[in-house]
């Protein structure tokens, strides 16, 4: 119920059904009974969608709200802005992956070094991507320049990669040419890193304040109450002179560093956790058992004559804010199946 820090679910019996992957033999062997079926209700995009509606984005939200009607994808449309053009899961997909990357990763104030090493990595489980010359040229970004400055040469030099330190420039370059991109186009979320850094302050003195939209969050010592009164923890916050740490990891034995954009990450997942419990409350009420979840993603059983009502009853509710947060802007997403694997 409250397995990792950010309150999300966990699992027990050294199994997390959380982790369970999309096309993996463990999702397709999880079956409904007989005479039944498996609808699963996905909240689209939760996580961008909060960090732009606790930031108080509106040219973020309105486009969440713009796509919503039109049925437009979200993740071309507003990476488009990043890369001077017309973006789409079919045309230009590894571009399209990339502007995904950064809507959900670079909220959280991921610099361009880590970016780089993600992008490299492949990010959000996609194909790994490289920065090359011709990428550099394209959107006419001074590799030169980038490699002159001795603190970024010194950073990509350290780099754990089997790329060449050439190419490990250009692709470096690059990633901090569109990281500046997204903070430049996105100030709101920018100023929020800054705010939590007072949230901190806050919780560390152990002031009652509130804060976010509505007032909907509230800062006690070492701690932050959620809309729903769960609280998030920070035992033993302090501020050091490289900034805060608290204990965390798995037995809360661990000195851990946190900062704005931490903060904002941990606060998002939080506030994400929140919606889709007060969604599966709603799901539950109409009579319908969960069997399991992922993050934002909700499972239950329904009769096979009644599953494709009880999809629309699910992407409703998933569709449907709660009142703390009236004016966040939702989608969901979902399928049936006989297995979990076929519904999604």
């Amino acid at each position: 119920f409250y397995g990792a820090h950010t309150g999300r679910w966990s699992g027990g019996d050294s199994m997390n059904f959380q982790n369970l992957m999309r096309g993996g033999t463990l999702r397709a062997s999880l079956l409904a009974p007989p005479g039944k079926m498996l609808v699963v209700a996905d909240s689209a995009q939760i996580e961008p969608r909060v960090t732009a509606w606790l930031s108080g984005h509106m040219d973020l939200m309105e486009t969440f709200r713009r796509n919503d009607a039109s049925g437009e994808d979200f993740y071309s449309d507003a990476g488009s802005a990043y890369f001077g053009r017309k973006l789409s899961k079919k045309e230009t997909p590894v571009e399209r992956q990339v502007a995904k990357s950064m809507l959900i990763g670079l909220g959280y104030g991921l610099g361009w070094a880590k970016f780089s090493q993600v992008l490299l990595a492949g990010a959000l489980g996609g194909d790994p991507v490289q920065f090359r010359t011709k990428d550099a040229e394209q959107y006419g970004v001074n590799v030169d320049a980038f490699e002159s400055n001795s603190k970024f040469a010194q950073r990509v030099e350290e780099m754990p990669s089997r790329l060449s330190l050439e190419d490990r420039m250009v692709h470096c370059a690059v990633t901090r040419f569109f990281v500046n991109k997204y903070r430049n186009t996105n100030a709101p979320i920018v100023e929020l890193w800054a705010g939590m850094e007072r949230v901190l302050g806050a919780m560390e003195e152990g002031a009652q304040a509130a804060f976010g939209p509505g007032e909907c969050l509230r800062t006690v010592r070492h701690g932050i109450v959620m809309p729903n009164g769960l609280l998030l923890r920070y035992p033993g916050l302090r501020r050091e002179d490289s900034g805060y740490t608290y204990m965390g990891g798995p037995r809360g034995k661990m000195v851990t560093k946190t900062y704005g954009g931490a903060m904002t990450e941990n606060i998002v997942q939080a506030l994400a956790r929140t919606v889709v419990a007060e969604q599966m409350l709603r799901i539950r009420a109409a009579g319908y058992h969960i069997v399991t979840m992922s993050h934002d993603e909700v499972v239950f059983l329904a009769d096979e004559s009644d599953a494709e009502n009880a999809l629309q009853l699910a992407l409703t509710a998933m569709k449907t804010a709660p009142d703390w947060c009236r004016d966040l802007p939702l989608n969901a997403a979902g399928d049936v199946g006989k297995s979990y694997g076929d519904a999604k």
